[in-house]
């Protein structure tokens, strides 16, 4: 009696380029090319019409909107390391991909002197997408540099490209990056770069576009009554 064929089972997680330039986006389909040149095909059209009602419903001139999350901000914060570190109520908390181009380019327009109202503090967590080969290597790369007091140096280096010297990844590292994943994944980071304002209390919302954190704390305030 012959044997049923054996079908090759699909890789857990296939990751496909983004179909936009923001975010970046892990999306899960089957390894057969005909699903994926459809799913790519249905996603573009769910996109491209998502974004048209989308459009037409934003309020003029709001380039943003913030949503509750049932997420502890604390959780957020406690896988995240600090960019700029303010002393005030809100912080603005980033999930990205040190090859993600997005996430180099939300940095660039960050890291001004001018972008941040007084006391705002900048925290980023690492959450490495698999279409990117080096970002995993990249993340464990800036955890060891925090190890060493240098993660501030490290992280603008690595995000625009460049090499860290001098240092050596151990297990912590690892597993500090895994949990920042970990935390990603509960929060439903799906793309990066992926941002939530996260109050001293520990209410969180995420940023769905995005502002620049003057405007992201006004908005804060009045959802939050804080």
């Amino acid at each position: 009696r012959p044997r049923p064929p054996r079908l090759s089972r699909p890789r857990p997680l296939n990751v496909e380029r983004p179909l936009a330039g923001w975010p970046c986006e892990a999306r899960q389909v089957e390894d057969f090319p005909a699903v994926r040149t459809f799913a790519a095909l249905a996603i573009a059209f769910v996109v491209m019409g998502a974004s048209a009602v989308f459009a037409f419903r934003r309020p003029a001139g709001d380039r943003f909107q913030l949503a509750p999350v049932s997420i502890n901000g604390n959780d957020l914060l406690s896988v995240s390391r600090p960019i700029r570190e303010g002393d005030g109520k809100w912080t603005l908390v980033e999930f990205m991909d040190y090859e993600c181009p997005p996430c180099r380019a939300a940095h660039a327009r960050l890291d001004v002197h001018d972008a941040f109202p007084s006391g705002m503090s900048w925290r980023v967590a690492a959450f490495p997408l698999n279409i990117h080969p080096n970002a995993l290597r990249l993340a464990h790369t800036a955890e060891a540099a925090a190890r060493a007091g240098r993660f501030r140096e490290a992280h603008t280096t690595l995000i625009n490209g460049g090499h860290v010297p001098g240092v050596a990844v151990r297990r912590e590292d690892r597993t500090r990056v895994e949990a920042a994943m970990r935390i990603g994944m509960k929060a439903e980071v799906a793309g990066t770069p992926t941002f939530f304002l996260v109050h001293g209390s520990g209410r969180a919302f995420r940023v769905a576009g995005f502002g620049m954190p003057r405007d992201l704390v006004a908005s804060g305030t009045a959802m939050s009554g804080h």
